[in-house]
């Protein structure tokens, strides 16, 4: 660019190639390195118009060329910058509400787990294979409790539910919002006896630990069952399993976790 100002190009015309700069450059650098480049890159041409003609490499045929190339140089700079300015601010907006599209379809509104359709996909992960452990959970009355509280009060319970197991769980399980009141946690594979363990936190938080609200204080209970997967086994196939122990555990008093190991062997799936 500074030979074709310097050497008026072809017949004079070479400093209308910088009409292009200004995009080109906000496109490649952005807007804040691009705007240090186009002011720097003003000045030298600045300086290589009015020293061009002095020193003998070439006299453009007026002095207002220069000017007016300048001067659009400029504007172009100016609505360039205007360009990249809104141009970021709105991709930015598009990225932040295309995530939020993708948290919503992953995840459940109300309790911020993640929802059966996502769970369901992230089940297809090589971690929860072979020896992953099914826990499937059933919030116990809340039928009692929407029914005696509210509806608003019943919602409550279940954020409170998702609390207790974001607690006691880590972030490579998956923690789910089955349905209704209807919990899924999955533990990796070789993570058996932490799975089990964490059955009995949540026993142990939920017993130490009652659900308060604004005008309410109760202890809630849920009944568990659960499965830990075999090689070759389908994913419905746990989910069977982990759901007759869970009717299991709801039949012998609720409020407890089954998890028979020879249990599947008498339950078809």
């Amino acid at each position: 660019m500074c030979y074709l100002i310097v050497s008026g190009g072809s017949n004079g015309t070479g400093p209308l190639w910088l009409f292009i700069v200004s995009p080109v450059t906000f496109f490649i650098r952005g807007l804040k390195r691009g705007a240090f480049d186009l002011i720097l890159l003003a000045i030298i041409i600045s300086v290589l118009f009015y020293f061009t003609d002095r020193f003998g490499y070439y006299s453009y045929p007026s002095h207002y060329f220069p000017t007016r190339v300048m001067l659009c140089f400029s504007i172009l700079c100016i609505l360039g910058g205007f360009y990249e300015y809104y141009r970021n601010k709105y991709s930015l907006q598009l990225m932040e509400q295309l995530k939020l599209n993708q948290k919503l379809a992953r995840t459940d509104a109300m309790t911020e787990l993640a929802n059966r359709r996502y769970a369901t996909e992230y089940l297809q992960d090589k971690r929860f294979g072979e020896g992953a452990v099914f826990l499937l959970m059933d919030v116990d009355n809340f039928k009692q409790i929407n029914d005696t509280y509210g509806h608003q009060v019943g919602d409550e319970v279940l954020i409170f539910f998702a609390d207790v197991f974001k607690n006691v769980c880590t972030e490579e399980d998956i923690i789910s919002r089955w349905g209704g009141e209807e919990f899924l946690i999955v533990i990796p594979t070789g993570h058996e006896l932490r799975a089990r363990k964490v059955a009995e936190k949540i026993h142990k938080k939920l017993a130490e630990k009652p659900f308060t609200s604004d005008q309410h204080r109760f202890h809630v209970t849920l009944s568990i069952g659960l499965y830990v997967r075999v090689a070759d086994e389908s994913m419905d196939h746990c989910l069977n399993i982990a759901d007759k122990r869970l009717y299991r555990a709801k039949s012998q008093g609720k409020n407890q976790t089954v998890a028979e190991v020879d249990l599947a062997k008498h339950e078809p799936a």
